[in-house]
């Protein structure tokens, strides 16, 4: 498969709500059919910045040494978005501050072909999620959960020991059934803190997203100590839980 067909097929997978371009794509007709025809819900932005000595600064800023890494289509592509960014939004983007590659050597390569025709994100008939894999297995109680396990189907694992270790944590939840039910209620009181910090750094957060901040906050030290009497594995997830004290208290009061 070339490159741009891995493109379409990671497209695909992450079913943008946008593509933005600079218009200098070779087949760009060929990109945007494909997602005209399998995600019409995405929109195609033709964005051009300033200066390429502009955008570049913008890539400097927020990720210092680390985009230094990058091959010079990646940072030029990089540099644009974030122009594009700054352009629409109007404020500051504090939150976008570390890059981190796509990594597919320990998941199976899933193209769109395979996903549409085995119905496991969307089905064939209106693209919506009923009858599909994904709907037969996502019983996540939060927002961010069903994002990934919808992540996990998309790319299964194929690292033996990786998959052996999800097997575990997952054997030890059932064998404790009061403590996956315990888990699993007070999860349904976090509301989706991944969006809602999103808000907050874009300055279009209200008083009802810091309320829900602060009540999923005040959650997290009873998961921690419901996931510490579990056993070795859901122990070894306590120990990595940040409880974001400093923050919630700031909130409450």
């Amino acid at each position: 498969m070339d490159r741009y067909g891995k493109a379409q097929d990671f497209i695909y997978q992450i079913a943008p709500a946008e593509l933005v371009h600079s218009g200098k794509l070779e087949r760009f007709d060929e990109i945007r059919d494909f997602c005209a025809n399998k995600l019409y819900r995405c929109v195609f932005t033709f964005w051009h910045p300033e200066s390429i000595e502009q955008s570049d600064n913008l890539v400097r800023k927020h990720f210092d040494g680390a985009s230094g890494n990058l091959p010079p289509i990646a940072r030029t592509a990089l540099g644009y978005l974030l122009s594009y960014l700054y352009n629409i939004l109007k404020s500051g983007l504090n939150h976008i501050n570390s890059l981190r590659e796509v990594d597919f050597k320990n998941t199976m390569a899933l193209d769109a072909t395979a996903l549409r025709n085995l119905e496991v994100i969307k089905n064939m008939r209106d693209g919506s999620k009923k009858d599909t894999l994904l709907s037969v297995i996502d019983f996540t109680s939060t927002p961010m959960g069903a994002r990934q396990i919808k992540r996990w189907l998309e790319a299964p694992l194929i690292d033996a020991r990786a998959i052996r270790n999800r097997q575990n944590v997952i054997k030890e939840l059932l064998a404790d059934i009061a403590l996956r039910e315990e888990l699993k209620e007070r999860l349904k009181c976090v509301s989706d803190i991944e969006r809602i910090m999103a808000r907050l750094e874009t300055g279009s957060a209200n008083a009802r997203d810091l309320a829900a901040l602060s009540n999923s906050l005040s959650i997290l030290p009873a998961l921690k100590t419901t996931l510490f009497g579990g056993g070795e594995l859901l122990k070894s997830l306590s120990s990595g839980f940040e409880l974001h004290s400093s923050l919630y208290t700031l909130l409450f009061n």
